[in-house]
This record gives structure tokens, C-alpha cells and sequence, in this order.
């Protein structure tokens, strides 16, 4: 009887095993317009940043929206690599799409792994479909100040802090159903929810603010879904990152 090995197993005899399952990507998930991995980046500790390719299907590629770059760091995460923003680099270095990923004001996801470098910081955003007078975003805010929160700008209107900040990676998701915008960190319960109106995203999608000046931050992963995910596709969602970036993910209720 012959020995042989069977995918996703050990040595067997007699027949092979089953296969093992696929390994989940984001992009598995129906609606992705944009998602961007800092371990695409093959950089040098240092390295500006002159682009960040979208890896979904959209291919909004996203570029310096001045003169000045963020910076690759090899060695931001756990071992893994992060975009810098501002802190320690030039004021203004976010980075820019050529057009939106959606136009939507109800119906999308979006979702970034980042750390903050610093708090409090002066109401920027982290990323921002549209630019400072529409759209929405997840952020860091002020407003009131002194809050120091964790929310989301709804440009050109005001912004929403729920929870505390802190320096510390988390796993940042907003989705809009039905009118109604809920915020997660980490996952878990919500730390946050509101029904207030948006503006329709116009000219780009933002990777560091959403307009002028920056956020001093390590940007790691980030997705927009022009489609409302499910809890369950947040945790596919969550769970790919936590694994990946060694970080904490609780199942989203």
C-alpha cells in the first residue's frame, strides 16, 4: 500500500482527503469599490509613498494630492508594514483617488485598520470618500472639544464622535442601511450609531484626510463596499485582519 500526502493534511493511504477550504480575501464579498494593503508595497523603510493600488476591481489607484508623501515603515505593525501620515513626515501628505469609489449616501461599508499616532488630533480623517465638503469618512475628532473621538465626518455637515481614541491599532468599520450609520471598533456591540443626512461623495476617495492637512496615523488595510455587509461578512471581514495583522477582532453584534 503506497503513502502519499492530501492537500490541507498529513501522510494517507487508501484515498485522498478533502481539499483544504479557500483562504478569504476581501474581494469575495459582493460590492467591494476600493481596498488598499500596505503589504502590497515592496518600499524600503522610509521610502515615500508616490501610489497605493486598488486591489478591487474599480483600480482607483490612489496618488500624493500635493507635493509632499506619506512614508513606508517595514516594521509598523506586528512585524508588518504601515503607510505613515504625517507624524515625524511632511504636514500634508495624504493621498487621493481620481474619482470616488462610490457616489452612494446609503447602502456602503467602510472599513481600515490604522493606528493613531497621536490624540488629541484636529478633527482629521483617516479615509474619506469625497473631500472635505461631502462624503464620509472614519475619524478622529474634537468636536466638542476635548472629546478626542473615534467617529466619522459627514463632510461639509459636522462631525460624530462615539468612542474614546487611543493610540492603539483598531479595526475601524461604518456601515450605512436604511438611513442609519453604525460605527464599530474592534467589533462587538457598536460603539455608535446615527441617522443624520450626508452630501454625495464628489472628486476622490482620501487616504490620510479629506481635505488639507493630514492625519498623523499608520494606515495598514482599508475597504469600501458600495453594498451594506452583513454582521457576518464583518466578521469574515474583522477575523481576515485580525489574523493577518496579529490584532484583536470580537464578533460584530
Amino acid at each position: 500500500m503506497s503513502l502519499y500526502w492530501w492537500p490541507g493534511g498529513g501522510p494517507a493511504t487508501g484515498e485522498e482527503g478533502p481539499p483544504a477550504p479557500p483562504t478569504f480575501t476581501p474581494d469575495d464579498i459582493t460590492g467591494l469599490v476600493h481596498w488598499i494593503d500596505a503589504t502590497t508595497l515592496a518600499l524600503a523603510d522610509g521610502a515615500p509613498v508616490n501610489s497605493w493600488p486598488d486591489l478591487s476591481p474599480s483600480g482607483l489607484t490612489a496618488q500624493p494630492a500635493g507635493t509632499q508623501r506619506p512614508i513606508y515603515r517595514t516594521n509598523a505593525l506586528n512585524g508588518h508594514p504601515g503607510v505613515q501620515m504625517a507624524a515625524g513626515v511632511p504636514a500634508d501628505s495624504p493621498l487621493q483617488t481620481a474619482t470616488p469609489a462610490t457616489t452612494r449616501t446609503d447602502g456602503f461599508t467602510q472599513i481600515i485598520l490604522a493606528r493613531a499616532d497621536m490624540v488629541p488630533n484636529d478633527g482629521q480623517v483617516m479615509i474619506h470618500n469625497g473631500t472635505g465638503g461631502d462624503g464620509w469618512g472614519l475619524s478622529l475628532t474634537t468636536a466638542p472639544a476635548g472629546s478626542n473621538k473615534i467617529g466619522w465626518l459627514r463632510g461639509g455637515l459636522a462631525w460624530q464622535g462615539f468612542a474614546p481614541s487611543t493610540t492603539a491599532a483598531r479595526i475601524l468599520i461604518g456601515r450605512r442601511q436604511t438611513g442609519t450609520f453604525t460605527m464599530w471598533a474592534n467589533g462587538g456591540t457598536p460603539i455608535g450609531t446615527s441617522t443624520d443626512s450626508l452630501n454625495p461623495p464628489t472628486t476622490s476617495t482620501r487616504i490620510g484626510s479629506h481635505s488639507g492637512g493630514c492625519f498623523p496615523s499608520h494606515i495598514f488595510e482599508a475597504m469600501i463596499y458600495a453594498a451594506p455587509l452583513t454582521n457576518a461578512e464583518l466578521n469574515q471581514v474583522g477575523a481576515y485582519l485580525a489574523a493577518k495583522w496579529g490584532v484583536t477582532w470580537t464578533p460584530a453584534t
